[in-house]
């Protein structure tokens, strides 16, 4: 069930009070502030698994999307990163660049836009996306459920192991 602004403040004025009080402990007042100012109070259960639970604090459709776009061009960048250069350099050639994860459309597709921030950032999982906008400018969101779909195929046919330049040629090429 969504808290309601009257919680949002309650618990945004019970973390100020933590951080204010207390120096150390399981909680961090600033994941709090940040879980609350993003609407992703799903974060909670995530973050705080042993305490709170997706029955609290549930994870909306979209967040799950959002992680499995994450996986997947983590999956991608870490395969492109493995390559020789005359692989890489084929790949470029292949899709314009080099692959590279650009984030989601900061105006369009702010609820997948502000998850990938909270798992980034707050969450920090994702970690080699730190460090980046996130924010493509463009819409993005059709295309990465694209490279979502040929990456699982993919990492189905390889069971897992890392994809080869014909590989990512296949997923990225438009």
């Amino acid at each position: 069930m969504p808290m309601s602004g009257a919680e949002k403040v309650m618990l945004g004025l019970l973390a100020d009070i933590h951080k204010a009080t207390v120096k150390s402990g399981e909680i961090d007042a600033d994941f709090v502030h940040k879980a609350l100012f993003n609407n992703a109070e799903w974060a909670f259960s995530w973050e705080l698994s042993g305490m709170v639970s997706d029955e609290d604090f549930p994870t909306p459709d979209y967040v799950y999307e959002t992680a499995s776009i994450l996986s997947a061009w983590r999956h991608i960048e870490a395969s492109y990163k493995h390559l020789d250069d005359a692989d890489k350099a084929t790949v470029r050639d292949a899709i314009g660049s080099e692959p590279e994860f650009q984030g989601f459309d900061g105006n369009n597709e702010t609820e997948h836009f502000s998850a990938a921030l909270v798992m980034i950032q707050d969450l920090k999982r994702f970690d080699e996306f730190a460090g980046r906008s996130c924010n493509s400018h463009s819409p993005s969101l059709h295309r990465h459920r694209q490279v979502v779909e040929r990456t699982k195929e993919k990492q189905d046919l390889r069971q897992g192991e890392l994809l080869d330049k014909d590989d990512l040629i296949d997923i990225l090429k438009r």
